[in-house]
This record gives structure tokens, C-alpha cells and sequence, in this order.
């Protein structure tokens, strides 16, 4: 059972922050030619996963650049209450929305337990152990109604230490379906330069719908009318790129203060396609870098050092007449800090030293050793005698 909130405030904070994470996140992956899908949500909540386990710098980190909460209770109990929501879903039938969380440990490393207890209350998370990659892909395979086949290889497997991973699976049915007698072959724009031949339905009905100087906006409702697909349409002069530069958390939240129902013909294609990343560079470039540096502190995960190696997401998504089918996975990979090649400091040649009074700076005695074996401008001749019983040398030798 998960942990209920009573914090609405907190929630709200957090619902705006994964929004602004989410757009902040597209435009380091999107690309002008090609076609992506991310889950906002599966990302966020399995990078939450890993910050409950933050500590220090690490936590300050992914609370800036993520827009966690602060304080890593009300950030656990705001993501715990978002699940809940979400799996009270009480639309039609013909919804399906299904989300999964999984911690994957190897039996030496050392989790802690109270880590466990947390993932388990707030995330509902299951505890296995890492075996082999087709285990995990196995589970990655179910949560995803066979939409996403894996998630991780058995090389990348052998480095990791705890994964942590979330999916979501969603499929409903549009409140009004398109006519499948209505599609036709038409020409979509890709560019000024080319154009492709696509299936495109056709509907004309009440929808909730916006513009501005930039962009068209229609949300079209599932079924229940509790879940909608909201598209963002630009306008001649501008292009998708200027539209996605220009998306925020603010700027999404005045598309939906400014939808209203109007009589709108709606032309949408049908598409379907699967995108994949490895999201670990995208989230250097905004700043996360400290969870990936061997001085990362996870130490609220377990007590030998743990770093993120890697964040890859997976998704797919189909849209036609009937409605929508969309499923997401995300996987954190921590593998432990290797222990530091002690650094080779061999004083074989000569060198200065410097005796300094550390609370003053004071340098008390300063000098250069070019001749160790020299007193006084002398030689002196090293013994290579025996020793005496006691293991030293004998007296009169040396000094």
C-alpha cells in the first residue's frame, strides 16, 4: 500500500517542477528531424527512486536540477501520492493505466535495509536480485504489455550494483473515436523540402481548443474524460523547434487555462514508433553531473560508494482511430566506486621539503635534498652489513 499525503501544497510543487524537468529534459533530446517520445513522469519517478538515497552534494544537485523537493520525505510522499492518484484512475474500462517500480540489487552489496522499507512504502517498489539481463527484461517486458522487449544487456548488467527501474503502460480508447472510413492517403509536411505520404484521419467535432500568435492547441479526451492528448500545433511562420524552445511549465499552464470547446475539424495522422536513450549526457548538460562522478554520495542507498552509470529510457507509442497505446521504461544503473590507484610518490631524485607550522603558515626549516647519503658536504657510505640481533645496526656505523 502506498504512503498517502495529506501535503497538497507539496504535491502541486512537485507536479510543476516534473513539468519543468520535462520540458527542460526535451529540448536537450529533441531533434529537428527526427521523431522522440519520453515519459516525463517514468524518468522523474525513477530518478526520485535514486534521490531518496542522496545525501550532501549529490542531494543538492538533483533537487536543483531536477525541481525535487528539499526535504526527501515530503519529495517521497508527493511522488507516492502522484502513484496513488494515478492508480485510482476510475475512467472507462477501456483505460489501462498500469505503473511498476522494481529495486535490482546483486546479494553481496550491501542496501540498506531502511532504503528497502523506504522504496517499498513510498514507490511500492519490489526487491529482486540481479541475475542476468533477461530478467530484467523479462519483468520489463510484462509491466509493458510486450510493447518494450529489454531494457539492459548482460555486459552493462555485470557492472551494476542496484539498478532501479519504473514503467508505465497506457491504452485508451479516444471519447470520440475517428471513423476509420474517414482516413485517407494525404501529403504531411516534414519540412520545406520534404514531404511524406501518411494515412490521415479526419473528424469534425466539439473539442477544447486555443490559439495564439504561435501555435494552435486542441485536447482531444479517453474515454472517463479523466485522461486527453493535448497537440501543440505551430502556426505557418514557425516551426516545432521555435514552439518547443518556448515550452515551460508556465507556458503549458496557459494552454490550459486558454482551452475552450469550439467546433473544430480535426486532421491527425495515424503513427506508431519506438525511441530509445541514454539520457546520461542530456542530464549532464543540465547540470546533473555530481550523481555521476565517483564522488557521488548515495550513501543513503547503501554504505560503500555508489555512482549513476547510466539512465536509459525506452518508449513507444501508437495513435489511430480507436485511440491511444503508449508504454515507457526507465532504468538507473549504479555501480560501485572503484577504489583509487594509490598515486606513485617515489622521492628517487631530488627534491625540496619545507617544514611549516600549519595553524600560522610559518615555514619553520626549507631545503632541497639533491645527495641523501650526503653529511655536511660529505659522503657517507652506506651500510650494507649484517644487522644486529635487534634488527639494526651496529654501533659506530653511519651516524
Amino acid at each position: 500500500m502506498l504512503f498517502i499525503s495529506s501535503n497538497a501544497q507539496s504535491i502541486n510543487k512537485t507536479v510543476i517542477g516534473n513539468t519543468d524537468f520535462a520540458f527542460e529534459l526535451f529540448k536537450q533530446a529533441f531533434k529537428k528531424d527526427t521523431s522522440i517520445c519520453i515519459s516525463p513522469y517514468s524518468i522523474s519517478f525513477a530518478l526520485s527512486m535514486a534521490y531518496a538515497g542522496a545525501r550532501n552534494e549529490t542531494k543538492v544537485q538533483m533537487q536543483n536540477i531536477l525541481h525535487f523537493e528539499g526535504d526527501q520525505e515530503k519529495s517521497n510522499e508527493a511522488f507516492a501520492e502522484i502513484q496513488r492518484r494515478l492508480n485510482l484512475f476510475k475512467g472507462d474500462t477501456s483505460i489501462r493505466l498500469a505503473m511498476a517500480n522494481a529495486i535490482w540489487k546483486r546479494d553481496e552489496e550491501k542496501v540498506h535495509q531502511q532504503y528497502i522499507d523506504l522504496l517499498y512504502k513510498y514507490y511500492n517498489a519490489s526487491v529482486y536480485p540481479i541475475t542476468n539481463a533477461a530478467a530484467v527484461n523479462e519483468w520489463v517486458k510484462a509491466k509493458t504489455k510486450n510493447k518494450i522487449d529489454n531494457i539492459i544487456t548482460d555486459p552493462a548488467l555485470a557492472q551494476t550494483q542496484v539498478l532501479l527501474t519504473n514503467a508505465i503502460y497506457f491504452k485508451g480508447n479516444w471519447l470520440y473515436e475517428f471513423d476509420e472510413k474517414n482516413t485517407r492517403k494525404d501529403t504531411f509536411s516534414v519540412n520545406r523540402n520534404k514531404k511524406n505520404i501518411v494515412d490521415m484521419m479526419y473528424q469534425k467535432h466539439n473539442f477544447n481548443y486555443y490559439h495564439d500568435d504561435y501555435s494552435q492547441v486542441l485536447e482531444m479526451p479517453y474515454k472517463g474524460n479523466e485522461l486527453s492528448i493535448i497537440i501543440v500545433l505551430p502556426k505557418e511562420k514557425y516551426t516545432l523547434a521555435d514552439i518547443i524552445e518556448n515550452m515551460s511549465a508556465q507556458t503549458f499552464g496557459d494552454y490550459r487555462f486558454g482551452l475552450a470547446e469550439q467546433k473544430v475539424n480535426v486532421y491527425l495522422p495515424k503513427f506508431t514508433f519506438a525511441a530509445d536513450f541514454e539520457l546520461s549526457n542530456e542530464l549532464k548538460q543540465m547540470g546533473l553531473t555530481d550523481p555521476f562522478t565517483y564522488g557521488a554520495d548515495f550513501s543513503g542507498v547503501a554504505p560503500k560508494g555508489l555512482f549513476i552509470s547510466k539512465v536509459v529510457h525506452k518508449t513507444f507509442i501508437a495513435v489511430n482511430e480507436k485511440g491511444s497505446e503508449a508504454a515507457a521504461v526507465t532504468s538507473v544503473s549504479m555501480i560501485r566506486s572503484v577504489e583509487a590507484k594509490p598515486i606513485e610518490f617515489n622521492a628517487n631524485k631530488p627534491f625540496l621539503f619545507l617544514i611549516v607550522d600549519k595553524q600560522t603558515e610559518t615555514i619553520l626549516f626549507m631545503g632541497s635534498v639533491v645527495n641523501p647519503t650526503e653529511v655536511n658536504g660529505k659522503d657517507v657510505k652506506v651500510y650494507t652489513g649484517p644487522r644486529t640481533n635487534n634488527g639494526g645496526m651496529p654501533p659506530n656505523v653511519g651516524y
